[in-house]
């Protein structure tokens, strides 16, 4: 005798043949509330990687590419299922509330396209491809060989550009800095290499966001009359709250083991990223960013 042929749950889905209970709180609701957390997780499992950007990217990249096509399986299948409802005994209220949500779904996703997705993808594309927008910064000595100097946003082959002028000036002290910043992964890599230098760290224009990192690495940090640092959030694009909340986890503990007080974390964390919190002199020494 034949074994019968078990029904395909991802098919059965798809085709609309799961009753509308199934279709929309199991392969739907449940499916969907379980997703950000699915991808918190891997934000967490990625950590490790932020220091190879590329790597990264590409990963991000099939993330993206996995997600979308689920969340069409599931809105088709809902829908699908919506239709053969009351042909199956059930209510046409229920189908027309499975329909509008999906409508609703479809809204937020096009939205969602627009706003995060699409530019994420763009972004992770070109970086995955080695061509790094953020990556402008300009890292030369002087003619004395004393000071190294640091213009410009940066990503993550601004690490080997620093390395490779540090490596040519073994007299040089002080690592002075112009930027409006980059990639935190790449921030703190540079930073590591000016600790284990040993460099002073000078601010005559602003050190902005991420080149914060760099500056606190330094042995000595000092910022001009004229000079200003400016703080803020991290800017994390694409990514559920849970995961925006691990990676400001992860910024605090950075400034935190670099000796900021509690009360000036505080006021970063509280500076969106679209916004920039710049600390008075005194804020910065009672801060403990100056030393």
């Amino acid at each position: 005798m034949n074994s019968p042929v078990r029904p395909n749950w991802f098919l059965t889905h798809w085709r609309g043949e799961a009753s509308l209970g199934i279709s929309y709180w199991l392969n739907g609701v449940l499916l969907a509330s379980l997703l950000p957390a699915a991808i918190t997780i891997g934000y967490v499992l990625l950590d490790p990687l932020r220091h190879y950007l590329r790597t990264a990217a590409a990963v991000v990249l099939l993330l993206t590419a996995l997600q979308l096509p689920l969340w069409v399986w599931t809105v088709v299948g809902i829908v699908r299922s919506a239709n053969r409802h009351t042909a199956r005994g059930g209510k046409l209220f229920w189908a027309n509330a499975a329909r509008v949500m999906m409508c609703i779904s479809v809204m937020a996703m096009a939205i969602r396209l627009d706003r995060s997705l699409i530019p994420q993808t763009r972004l992770m594309a070109s970086i995955a491809a080695g061509h790094d927008p953020l990556d402008e910064a300009i890292v030369e000595a002087t003619p004395d060989g004393r000071t190294i100097t640091f213009d410009g946003t940066f990503g993550e082959g601004a690490v080997d550009r620093l390395q490779r002028v540090i490596d040519a000036s073994p007299n040089a002290t002080t690592l002075v800095l112009s930027s409006d910043g980059g990639r935190e992964s790449a921030a703190e890599e540079l930073a590591l290499r000016v600790r284990q230098r040993g460099l002073n760290t000078l601010v005559e224009k602003e050190c902005l966001s991420a080149c914060t990192f760099l500056f606190l690495a330094g042995n000595k940090r000092e910022v001009a009359e004229d000079g200003e640092l400016g703080f803020h959030q991290s800017t994390v694009v694409g990514i559920s709250d849970a995961g925006k909340t691990i990676a400001l986890a992860q910024m605090a503990e950075y400034y935190r083991t670099h000796g900021v007080r509690e009360w000036f974390i505080d006021h970063i964390l509280a500076t969106p990223p679209e916004s920039m919190w710049y600390p008075t002199p005194d804020e910065l020494k009672d801060g403990g960013v100056l030393n």
